[in-house]
């Protein structure tokens, strides 16, 4: 590169500039040029940095960053510049990496709210000691701890056990939502729980309400009996209309709720077919 510029008569200061870097690029035969300017001054607080990393065939400056670190000596300043290279390419001066592979393959872990499917490579993941869950339906959750460090690479491997199927099939037998919830399949066991909770309640209320009724058009049918007259014929036909609608609606919801619990027993075997 020296006996370039001086074959060019170039100045290294004024080669900054974005149409010099691409005629030193077209020379050397480089798709990229990465340039950094270091302005250091022993008297000075701050050590100023200028990176940036020119596209030579379009004669274009992809990314450009600056940074203004403070120094005790300048030999302090070549064991950061792998890190002001990591975050110029686009890496989070706060991450590392992670490798992520094993059995099953199609597991996943939560990052935040963020679901992560697996297997996941050079995935960003903030640095600190943390520890996820790797998690499939059908198998035994597996912790993973992590201690990351800004910038660098780790891989790790997970093999998730099968979970036993009989707990789980006579749980869901028991009460929709419960098996799956065992068996660490969380939505759908959310879904079915929930929904027939929902179903036992409205179940329940009107239930209540169909034998409240149902006592009100005895009585009015003992008043008919007792009283042939049109008055008590009307009011005894419309408590029977009562009864008959909440009588409807508690066979409709029973129908639901038992459709409901057949769903979550085929879905419970479905789940465990497709465990290995």
């Amino acid at each position: 590169i020296k006996k370039i510029f001086d074959e060019l008569r170039l100045s290294e200061e004024l080669c900054f500039e974005v149409e010099c870097s691409q005629k030193i690029g077209n020379i050397v035969g480089a798709d990229y040029l990465l340039q950094t300017y270091i302005d250091y001054k022993t008297t000075r607080e701050k050590t100023m940095i200028i990176m940036k990393l020119l596209n030579v065939e379009f004669g274009t400056v992809d990314t450009m960053l600056s940074w203004t670190p403070k120094l005790d000596n300048l030999s302090d300043l070549f064991s950061e510049l792998p890190y002001y290279i990591a975050e110029l390419s686009g890496f989070d001066h706060h991450t590392g990496a992670i490798n992520f592979t094993g059995f099953p393959e199609d597991a996943y872990f939560r990052y935040g709210i963020k679901k992560i499917n697996l297997p996941v490579y050079n995935f960003r993941i903030k640095s600190g000691k943390r520890s996820e869950v790797i998690r499939k339906p059908g198998y035994k959750g597996q912790k993973v701890l992590m201690d990351i460090e800004k910038y660098k690479y780790y891989k790790y491997d997970y093999k998730l056990k099968p979970i036993n199927p009989f707990i789980p099939k006579i749980l869901t037998l028991s009460y929709p939502g419960l098996g799956h919830l065992y068996a660490e399949d969380y939505k759908k066991g959310w879904i079915y729980l929930l929904t027939e909770s929902v179903m036992a309640y409205a179940l329940y209320d009107r239930f209540n309400k169909f034998n409240s009724a149902h006592l009100d058009y005895l009585s009015a049918h003992e008043n008919y009996l007792a009283h042939y007259t049109l008055e008590n014929k009307g009011l005894m036909e419309k408590r029977k209309m009562v009864r008959d609608r909440f009588l409807d609606e508690l066979i409709g919801i029973g129908v639901s709720s038992f459709c409901v619990w057949f769903s979550s027993q085929l879905s419970i075997r479905k789940l465990f077919r497709k465990v290995k």
